[in-house]
């Protein structure tokens, strides 16, 4: 199976739902994601990060993955 990277749509609807009062595990089942990756948008959130701060944080790191 292919990893796909989070695209800034996506980021938006996680946060969209983690305001909304979505549990992590449901809104990775909306989006078809696994429950981890969603955990870690969703925890940076609650430490006061924003959406554009992690996907800028994500693009950095998947620069170095080789994807």
């Amino acid at each position: 199976m292919t990893y796909t990277h989070l695209t800034m749509k996506e980021l938006g609807w996680i946060e969209t739902y983690y305001e909304l009062g979505y549990k992590a595990y449901e809104t990775a089942k909306k989006l078809g994601r696994s429950n981890q990756t969603i955990y870690n948008v969703v925890t940076f959130l609650k430490e006061g990060g924003t959406v554009c701060d992690y996907f800028e944080r994500y693009r950095k790191n998947k620069s170095k993955c080789g994807a």
